[in-house]
């Protein structure tokens, strides 16, 4: 069975993009042809690394959403047999999230199209307000979404430790107690050191994946070097994320 992956939150600058950018190589590093959609309408990010064959679908002009878009969006799902990715930008979190639970599109692209959702959730601590806001999505999702949805919990730690405001880690929190029935997965991504951290900025900046700055005499053997260790650690975790979300 296929999957449809969706990348929600309605916090912007938690590191959405960067879960995108990573899941995507993933998912193609199985499976070329899996679909990425970047349906950001205000900082479209995804679309802009050619390796990944994306496809912009404009789901809002200027303020305005654009509910037709989200019917075009079911059909790219419908009519693809590999999975399907797909970037949400934070400025349609709510718009999107209503349309997926008031048309019961978990149900209907199970029943219908033989696929599983899994919904990618970032949580971010660079403030407490950051990790309120990301919490708060978090508990959303787990609770408006049906339980046919798995939900994958992406640890972004570039900000820091993600804990509570009394300290608790995350897994030791109330909510991670009220909802850990919800969650099939968590993807700790590290904060880099000093070099990693202007390595994936140098990779990024220029728009390429993991498998195009490793092939590219613009980086150094040592960036190259460190990147693989990045990328391992995060495709290794995908590994046993994937094991949960398949077999669910």
């Amino acid at each position: 069975m296929n999957e449809v992956h969706a990348i929600l939150q309605g916090k912007g600058g938690v590191g959405k993009s960067y879960a995108a950018f990573i899941l995507a190589q993933y998912l193609r590093s199985a499976d070329p042809d899996t679909v990425c959609l970047d349906t950001d309408p205000l900082t479209p990010t995804l679309v802009r690394y050619k390796a990944l064959d994306p496809k912009h679908l404009q789901i809002a002009d200027e303020l305005t959403v654009r509910l037709d878009k989200f019917d075009e969006m079911i059909e790219i799902i419908a009519n693809t047999q590999s999975d399907v990715l797909i970037d949400t930008g934070s400025s349609t979190f709510i718009p999107i999230s209503k349309y997926m639970v008031d048309y019961d599109i978990v149900e209907m692209i199970k029943e219908s199209f033989s696929k599983k959702v899994v919904i990618h959730v970032v949580l971010f601590a660079g403030n407490h307000g950051d990790l309120i806001a990301t919490t708060t999505c978090l508990e959303a999702i787990a609770s408006g979404f049906p339980e046919s949805a798995q939900i994958v919990v992406w640890m972004n730690e570039f900000g820091g430790p993600i804990k509570t405001s009394d300290g608790k880690p995350f897994e030791k929190s109330d909510l991670y107690n009220k909802i850990k029935d919800r969650i099939s997965a968590i993807i700790y991504v590290p904060k880099p050191d000093e070099l990693t951290a202007r390595d994936v900025a140098a990779m990024q900046g220029s728009f390429l994946t993991f498998s195009e700055a490793h092939a590219s005499p613009s980086f150094m053997l040592m960036q190259k070097s460190r990147l693989k260790k990045l990328q391992k650690t995060l495709f290794d975790q995908l590994d046993q994320a994937s094991v949960a979300w398949k077999h669910d």
